[in-house]
């Protein structure tokens, strides 16, 4: 899946545990089972990280370090073997099962659709979320 679905993804199932521990756990397990639905990737690896990142932050801001937020940085950190050199080199295979999509493998998610469906559940769960808890 694309970082951004990852993001999405752990959110939503850290605000469904209700603790950062819990979330914490289910991240890593969550991506890999992303990771094994057939999708796409966008092509710019910096779009895919950069938007990742900006999703966190906005979790963060809006809900502070709560479970949601934990679970999305959980969930999309075993992406940072694409990104930092010194992870590369030590590639966690585990987590490296997106493949470029082949001629004659079947349908795939699209990139744009894990894209939008992202978007709308991280507008859900920030809608209303402030970190003093006010609810404004």
């Amino acid at each position: 899946m694309i970082v951004l679905a990852h993001v999405a993804t752990g959110a939503v199932a850290g605000a469904a545990t209700g603790s950062r521990a819990r979330a914490l756990a289910i991240g890593p397990v969550l991506h890999l089972a992303c990771d094994l639905v057939p999708h796409e990737h966008f092509a710019s690896r910096v779009f895919e990280v950069t938007s990742g990142m900006a999703a966190v932050s906005l979790l963060a801001r809006r809900r502070g370090v709560d479970a949601a937020t934990v679970g999305a940085v959980a969930s999309a950190a075993p992406d940072l073997v694409h990104v930092l050199p010194l992870l590369r080199r030590q590639r966690a295979d585990s987590f490296t099962t997106a493949r470029p999509a082949e001629p004659g493998q079947g349908r795939r998610v699209s990139a744009s659709l894990q894209f939008a469906l992202a978007v709308a559940l991280l507008a859900y769960l920030c809608r209303g979320s402030h970190r003093d808890g006010d609810g404004g």
